[in-house]
């Protein structure tokens, strides 16, 4: 049975090969937030979690990944307030962005979100 097993087809985000793995993922289409959220929370290697989270465009999940203190991986945590950030900055307006605001702990990048975010809604509640 196993010979048949390696001879069905599976997605290249499922690999044994962690590079390949990365780059499936970074051809993932932008609608597979669900599944990018799972792989940024489960993948044993930090560069294919990095890889997802880069991908990420989803606030809840975003500060889901933060707020869980699960990730270790400074690379991974980096992107993931990279991600926040840049969401924050670029939000239409400020309906739902509490979460977000509340897992950036570094006082810079919540100034940079008070300072650069195209709506005034959303910096002002950066401000404060």
């Amino acid at each position: 049975m196993k010979l048949l097993e390696r001879f069905r087809t599976q997605p290249e985000w499922q690999s044994d090969d962690p590079a390949m793995r990365a780059s499936a993922v970074r051809e993932l289409a932008d609608g597979e937030q669900g599944l990018l959220g799972e792989i940024a929370r489960q993948d044993d290697d930090p560069g294919v979690r990095r890889a997802a989270v880069e991908r990420l465009t989803d606030a809840a999940t975003i500060a889901d990944l933060l707020a869980a203190g699960a990730e270790h991986d400074e690379g991974v945590l980096g992107a993931a307030t990279t991600a926040a950030r840049n969401l924050l900055i670029a939000a239409p307006d400020a309906t739902n962005i509490d979460a977000v605001l509340a897992v950036l702990s570094d006082a810079r990048d919540v100034a940079a979100v008070a300072r650069s975010a195209t709506t005034e809604a959303v910096s002002r509640a950066a401000a404060s």
